[in-house]
């Protein structure tokens, strides 16, 4: 079955997140990281989105509490986000969670063949 748009647009932005996630035993659902886990997220974002003028310290969040924030507490913790990119990011972490399950299958079908 050929993937969605969503799924493809997905998979462009995180397939070194996963592969990485897989490696940092990350949980693929974001509602149960860690604080760690986050901060994690966040260091390979800023280098993945090129994204400038975060402070760490806005991120002492939990996973669960990344999943709730709204747009306008998102652009609060980002200043510089063009084209709403790394929020497009979070919304796909949050609500397509079974692109991740299939990735995490994917990427362990890539590592056995």
């Amino acid at each position: 079955m050929p993937w969605s748009a969503v799924e493809l647009v997905h998979l462009k932005f995180m397939s070194s997140f996963e592969l990485t996630s897989v490696r940092s035993l990350f949980y693929v659902d974001p509602n149960e990281w860690s604080v760690a886990h986050v901060r994690l997220w966040l260091q390979w974002a800023v280098r993945q989105f090129n994204l400038v003028g975060l402070r760490l310290n806005d991120w002492n969040i939990t996973g669960k509490q990344l999943c709730q924030l709204s747009l306008s507490d998102f652009h609060s913790k980002v200043p510089y986000d063009p084209g709403d990119l790394f929020w497009t990011h979070l919304e796909l972490l949050r609500k397509c969670k079974f692109v991740g399950e299939l990735l995490l299958r994917t990427v362990g079908k890539i590592r056995q063949g």
